[in-house]
């Protein structure tokens, strides 16, 4: 898969993890703070992610992706798991 798919798809998919904070920060006011850092999380776990696509070392290009894929899954259980920690 090219480069400029995959962040793409890192964009998108961090976009919807930070809509799903945007909804349950209205749903849960009393909680804000705990949204707000769940949401600066996600920005910065997006930084880091393209910033690391953008220099992919040529001699582990298999395991550089797995681990990719590794923190993008991580990244997806966190938040899903703080998300429904707020309820």
């Amino acid at each position: 898969m090219k480069r400029r798919t995959q962040k793409r798809l890192t964009r998108n998919l961090c976009g919807e993890l930070f809509a799903e904070c945007v909804v349950a920060s209205h749903f849960h006011k009393d909680k804000q703070e705990q949204t707000d850092q769940i949401m600066v999380k996600i920005l910065n776990t997006q930084d880091s992610l393209l910033a690391r696509l953008s220099h992919v070392e040529p001699g582990s290009v298999r395991k550089f992706f797995r681990k990719y894929r590794d923190d993008i899954d991580t990244l997806r259980q966190e938040t899903k798991r703080m998300i429904g920690g707020l309820g």
